[in-house]
């Protein structure tokens, strides 16, 4: 056998054995789960926020897309914080925020991530108790705002994570694999595209309070 030969069977020896640490590291750790019963009877204050940079062309639906969320209107506030958006973001946020319907943080400076934005955001124009984050582009279901509120009734819960699943995931292989992502990696994890954090638990980190 030679070099390249050799090369190729230890390649594909360490991709298959890393797959299938992976799928039996899946299977143990979310089909073992019971999925817990709650009762749709807890309804904290929560802040409801989604982030935006150059999100003119999505933004609009994520605002009606909170706005139309199966949980009791006065019980929640909708905030989009913009990464200083240079696009039709600004307008699109201040007409909703003139009719009273969410609050818009615009950030003075813009930086190269979302952290510090959330960050000042929070500190300055956020008022809940629990802090949801998605991203300008989800659509969340209606009933996603009272469903991952419910498990916060156990105070020992400081973060819980909804499913995120790739809408578009037909149109191509890059999409179908994105699906497949989706599907087994944010089962085991807690991402800021659709999640929520108490904002007691928000511990600094280099300067800036990281949501998730």
């Amino acid at each position: 056998m030679d070099i390249t030969s050799a090369l190729v069977s230890i390649i594909i020896y360490v991709v298959g054995s890393i797959l299938l640490g992976a799928s039996i590291f899946y299977l143990l750790t979310v089909w073992n789960v019971k999925e817990p019963e709650y009762q749709n009877e807890y309804y904290p204050y929560v802040s409801v926020m989604a982030y935006a940079w150059q999100s003119g062309n999505v933004i609009e639906r994520k605002i009606n897309n909170f706005l139309g969320q199966n949980y009791p209107k006065d019980r929640f506030e909708v905030i989009i914080y913009d990464n200083d958006s240079n696009d039709e973001t600004r307008d699109i946020c201040l007409r909703y925020e003139g009719l009273g319907l969410i609050r818009y943080f615009r950030s003075p400076i813009p930086y190269d991530r979302k952290a510090p934005v959330l960050d000042q955001a929070i500190g300055e124009v956020a008022h809940g108790e629990i802090i949801a984050l998605t991203d300008p582009d989800g659509v969340c279901e209606r009933d996603w705002l009272m469903k991952i509120v419910q498990p916060f009734r156990d105070p020992t819960v400081g973060a819980v994570s909804g499913l995120t699943h790739c809408g578009n995931y037909y149109r191509n292989i890059f999409t179908r694999l994105r699906a497949i992502e989706d599907e087994w990696w944010y089962n085991i994890s807690v991402l800021g595209r659709s999640g929520k954090v108490r904002i007691s638990s928000f511990q600094p980190i280099c300067g800036a309070n990281y949501a998730l």
